[in-house]
């Protein structure tokens, strides 16, 4: 690109230079100009199909499956590990713990992910084998309300009636979500004992299903992590190459690379190389 645009201007200067003072040193002016016409008609053709061979080859490329299966697999072994841990409180395997910090986060959230956070508790005490309605929230007169119109409107948790309830609530009694929080600690509590006795259960169903203790799974898990790093290697070097005379993305680099998506770089390129064609394109036909 740098060779093309130095000689570029180098023709440039060459034709502002010539004289055009008689009939023919214009025909001689006339005719450089046509070679030199044709000389970059002919360089643009062959920019543009190299650009397109290697743009089919770049699309050509396909996600590796195998990458894929090993994803799901260290998925698949984290459930594993979350129900089997045994540093793990029940109200951490059933991921109260996180859900409930989004509720003291409710003001940088919307209401409908709240509602969702709300619903997700509930699906995980059903899950545990403990079935909750509206008279289980009775932290407050105004918890009781809003999650009595939460049950009646379970199949759209965010429509306007929720929406609208929720406002009038909130109006005579500001603390409504934290009120909530403590509802759904309190219920956990009151049914810890039969929620530890559900994950023993499955901790001892489990072990015995895959056969490894929680820290074999978790020297497995940490195998597959290396595994995964080593193939996305491979597979990000197999994308420079497609590169290595054109890009400054330099393999010294790939190191401190390789937590970058491929995408990002995609991206980065396809913003150069159209910029290098306007390039190209304003220089063919408006400067010569």
């Amino acid at each position: 690109m740098d060779r093309i645009l130095e000689k570029i201007e180098t023709d440039r200067e060459i034709l502002s230079t010539m004289p055009k003072n008689n009939k023919k040193n214009i025909a001689n002016y006339l005719n450089t100009l046509q070679i030199l016409k044709k000389e970059y008609l002919e360089k643009q053709k062959e920019i543009y199909d190299e650009m397109n061979k290697r743009y089919k080859k770049i699309i050509s490329i396909k996600k590796n499956p195998d990458l894929e299966k090993e994803q799901e697999e260290i998925k698949n072994m984290h459930i594993i590990l979350d129900t089997i841990e045994m540093t793990k409180s029940s109200f951490e395997k059933m991921g109260l713990d996180k859900r409930i910090y989004k509720f003291r986060r409710f003001y940088k959230e919307n209401l409908e992910n709240i509602n969702i956070e709300i619903l997700e508790c509930i699906n995980k005490f059903n899950e545990v084998g403990i079935t909750l309605t509206s008279d289980d929230f009775n932290y407050s007169i105004f918890v009781n309300e809003y999650m009595k119109a939460f049950f009646d409107n379970m199949q759209n948790i965010n429509s306007k009636i929720m929406k609208d309830k929720f406002e009038e609530i909130y109006w005579k009694c500001p603390n409504l979500i934290i009120h909530i929080e403590l509802n759904f600690r309190y219920i956990y509590m009151n049914n810890k004992k039969t929620i530890d006795r559900y994950y023993k259960k499955q901790t001892e169903q489990v072990s015995k299903k895959v056969g490894l203790a929680a820290q074999e799974i978790e020297e497995k898990i940490n195998q597959l992590r290396e595994e995964l790093i080593a193939a996305h290697r491979i597979d990000l070097v197999a994308f420079c190459c497609l590169y290595r005379n054109r890009t400054n993305i330099h393999f010294k680099q790939l190191h401190s690379m390789q937590k970058r998506k491929i995408q990002d770089i995609c991206n980065e390129r396809n913003i150069l190389v159209s910029m290098n064609l306007l390039n190209i394109n304003n220089n063919l036909g408006l400067r010569i």
